[in-house]
């Protein structure tokens, strides 16, 4: 045991006490505090973010189908045709008038679609140097098929004005939680019963849909809206050294659609879409040509990937309940923030402390006083503790005599 301490000092027990600070400064602090933590609570999390709603994130699916706009298509109109006497693109190729059929494939992609800007096909055959087995049947070999010809080894070609294809969607959403307990068709609609709009990736609205059946959206606005040019150079390292396009190398987009409900107010829906950033796009397709040739076709294109957010919300009590207690909970902030300032900032901090803290005596004196029935001679009343703090050392020495005399008293 370390020297002048005992075991009441090592396990001394801090409780509560309660002390009245006369402060008009302190007072007002701490209430104009709790004023405005429950402000904060009412006017902010209750009644302007809705903290009373339980909201959960719809499930979403959406249908597409892509069209060729009607008319004549002419190649040379194009600056990335050659074609055009005057290509402005770094990579022109030569151009194909194609429809809906050529550039959309696969079409059974969920939640996905695959919008082909370039090809390049290459026509190949069984290598006739790969040997065969005494039956005839192929053997082994390090490459199986090789190009017909060189020339059609590098056939590349882009698909012309895909730019103007539009896209019908028909999309929908449930709230399945919320459909589950109640069955009300609220929870689980169709865009055609709601409005909605398209974003930019700035967040500005440049297009509304909605309440018609469906949304039809043209290629070249979904670009538009995510900030991105098929003929600026794709940002993607190797492609952007070779000074290759986004039409040429591909891009990936992000379509989001954001629904937003609160029960019996319309559900509402927003279309925003993002690029991801260096990043191309391509898929490779085989297609057999008789029983000894192949076509294989190399594009690249738009691939746009749906995805589903927002929230669905309906009145919750117990949510409402919690929101409620969490906040109240803040309002102990304020007790801890006064009392810092009292204890250290306020000039009668000194006061101040020595009223909100009291050692007792050690146990055993506390002990033996109990045992002789002489605890009325403590002095723990807040008066007694008034007067030590303005009483002056004379005082005090009288008082610490007298002490020493009625301890003397006990003994005897």
């Amino acid at each position: 045991m370390c020297k002048h301490k005992t075991w009441d000092e090592f396990l001394a027990y801090p409780t509560v006490k309660i002390v009245k600070v006369k402060d008009r400064y302190l007072g007002g602090i701490r209430y104009a505090m709790m004023l405005a933590i429950f402000a904060y609570i009412i006017g902010y999390v209750i009644v302007y973010d809705q903290g009373y709603n339980e909201c959960i994130v719809p499930d979403g699916s959406i249908e597409l189908s892509l069209q060729k706009p009607p008319g004549m298509v002419y190649p040379s109109n194009y600056s990335y045709c050659l074609q055009n006497p005057n290509p402005n693109i770094s990579d022109p190729l030569p151009c194909v008038v194609v429809d809906e059929s050529d550039v959309y494939q696969p079409v059974d992609q969920t939640n996905a679609m695959y919008i082909i800007s370039r090809y390049s096909q290459t026509h190949q055959t069984h290598n006739p140097n790969c040997t065969l087995d005494a039956n005839g049947m192929p053997g082994p070999c390090s490459q199986p098929w090789i190009p017909m010809n060189e020339s059609d080894d590098l056939n590349k070609s882009y698909a012309v004005g895909i730019e103007t294809f539009t896209i019908r969607f028909r999309c929908f959403f449930q709230a399945r939680e919320f459909f589950m307990e109640t069955r009300n068709d609220y929870y689980s609609q169709s865009c055609a019963e709601m409005k909605g709009k398209l974003e930019n990736y700035n967040g500005d609205k440049i297009a509304s849909y909605g309440a018609n059946g469906s949304d039809i959206i043209s290629l070249q606005t979904i670009l538009n809206a995510a900030g991105v040019d098929l003929n600026e150079l794709q940002d993607y390292p190797p492609d952007h050294e070779q000074k290759e396009s986004n039409r040429h190398a591909g891009v990936v987009l992000f379509f989001g659609i954001d629904f937003d409900g609160v029960y019996k107010q319309d559900v509402e829906y927003t279309y925003s879409v993002t690029q991801v950033p260096k990043v191309e796009y391509k898929v490779t397709l085989s297609t057999y040509v008789g029983s000894n040739e192949r076509l294989i076709t190399d594009t690249h294109g738009v691939k746009i990937f749906f995805v589903f957010s927002g929230s669905i919300c309906r009145f919750d009590f117990q949510t409402m309940l919690i929101q409620m207690v969490a906040g109240l909970g803040l309002l102990s902030v304020a007790t801890l923030t006064t009392d810092f300032l009292m204890q250290y900032i306020m000039p009668l901090r000194s006061a101040y402390v020595r009223y909100k803290y009291k050692e007792t005596e050690h146990h055993d004196i506390l002990r033996k006083k109990f045992t002789r029935r002489q605890l009325d001679t403590l002095e723990i009343s807040q008066d007694t503790e008034n007067t030590s703090v303005h009483n002056n050392g004379k005082r005090e020495n009288r008082l610490s005599a007298n002490k020493s005399d009625e301890y003397a008293r006990l003994d005897d």
